[in-house]
C-alpha cells in the first residue's frame, strides 16, 4: 500500500466525561493567573461540539480540533449587547449578540440554559436588564400536536391528554 490513510479523531466519538476533561486541560494553559472558571456546559456552536465556560474574565468556547490541538475562541464581557435563551421542551438556544456578529449555542440542556445566561449576566460589569431576553419558544405548539395525535389515537384518554396539554401552556 503506497499511502496510509489518516485516521481522524471526532470530538464526537469520545465520551462526555474525557472531552471535558481535555477541554479544560486545554483551557488550563490559556487561563490568566487570576481567572477561575464559574460555569461550563457543552453545546453545539454551527453543528460542531464544544465546551464553553464562563470564567471571572471571559466567555471561552473551546473546539477539539485534532487529538492533541484545540481551538478556543475568547469573548470579552464587554464585547456582549445581547443575551437571548430559548428554551424547548428538553434543551435550549443561547444567542449571544455582539456587534458585529452573534453566536448561537444549540443543544444546551433545558436546566442549564438560563442558568448560563444568569451566570452570564452575573459577569457583565454594568449589566442592565434589557440586554438578557428569555423566551419560551414554540416547542409548546409541536407538544401539543403530538398530544393531540395521541389522543386521537386513542393512546391518551379525554383526561389525561387535557391535564398534559394544561401542562404544557403553563411552561
Amino acid at each position: 500500500m503506497l499511502f496510509k490513510k489518516q485516521k481522524t479523531i471526532s470530538s464526537d466519538s469520545i465520551s462526555k466525561k474525557d472531552f471535558k476533561k481535555l477541554c479544560l486541560a486545554a483551557l488550563n494553559k490559556k487561563l490568566q493567573d487570576d481567572e477561575f472558571i464559574k460555569f461550563s456546559l457543552e453545546a453545539r456552536i454551527n453543528e460542531k461540539r464544544y465546551f464553553i465556560c464562563i470564567t471571572s474574565a471571559k466567555i471561552h468556547l473551546i473546539k477539539r480540533k485534532t487529538a492533541d490541538n484545540y481551538y478556543i475562541y475568547s469573548i470579552n464581557f464587554d464585547s456582549i449587547r445581547e443575551i437571548d435563551t430559548n428554551v424547548g421542551l428538553f434543551y435550549g438556544m443561547i444567542v449571544l449578540k455582539q456587534e458585529s456578529k452573534k453566536i448561537i449555542i444549540k443543544g444546551v440542556k433545558k436546566e442549564l440554559t438560563e442558568r448560563f445566561a444568569d451566570v452570564l449576566c452575573a459577569q457583565i460589569s454594568g449589566y442592565e436588564d434589557q440586554i438578557y431576553h428569555s423566551y419560551k419558544t414554540g416547542y409548546s405548539d409541536h407538544a401539543i400536536a403530538t398530544l393531540d395525535n395521541l389522543h386521537k389515537n386513542g393512546v391518551l384518554s379525554d383526561e389525561d391528554y387535557f391535564e398534559q396539554k394544561a401542562q404544557i401552556l403553563e411552561a
